[in-house]
């Protein structure tokens, strides 16, 4: 196996790609000699090795392509039935039991939502890490419920 530059790797990458847009069904040994006709000789071995690198990237792509259309998909209808749901909210008409189900239901649509999209890999989760910034958050919080004057336009009274 030939040790190139991460520059010629690249080169060659563009070159092999191309000969597999021009030809899809064209084998390893054919690229070899397209390749040869182009003045840029190179071993089997590494032409193939170049093939699997960008199958398996056009494979993640596709994979990638699939899960973004379904999560899209999953979230079109969701709005869809947001709408309706919006309009029961938003309606003085409706029963009081209807709105707050409806805000209910809204409330989990954005949950099952933000669920698909952490379980698509979209999201990374923090579970069992806290984040540096939460912590100064909770002192900040600490120091201002403490501080009287803030205490006062916030109207709490002290105990």
């Amino acid at each position: 196996m030939s040790n190139y530059s991460e520059e010629k790797r690249e080169e060659h990458k563009i070159k092999v790609r191309n000969i597999l847009i021009r030809r899809p069904n064209v084998s390893i040994r054919q690229i070899v000699k397209v390749l040869k006709s182009e003045n840029a000789e190179l071993d089997k071995d590494y032409v193939n090795k170049i093939v699997r690198e960008l199958d398996a990237k056009r494979t993640a792509n596709l994979d990638k392509y699939a899960l973004k259309s379904a999560v899209a998909s999953f979230w079109e209808r969701v709005n869809e039935t947001d709408t309706y749901l919006w309009q029961i909210l938003t309606d003085p008409k409706q029963p009081a039991r209807d709105r707050v189900m409806a805000a209910r239901e809204i409330r989990l649509n954005y949950k099952d939502v933000l669920e698909v999209m952490f379980n698509a890999g979209m999201f990374d989760r923090k579970v069992g890490k806290v984040d540096i910034n939460m912590l100064d958050v909770f002192a900040i919080v600490e120091k201002m419920e403490k501080d009287k004057d803030f205490r006062k336009t916030l109207n709490i009274k002290d105990s």
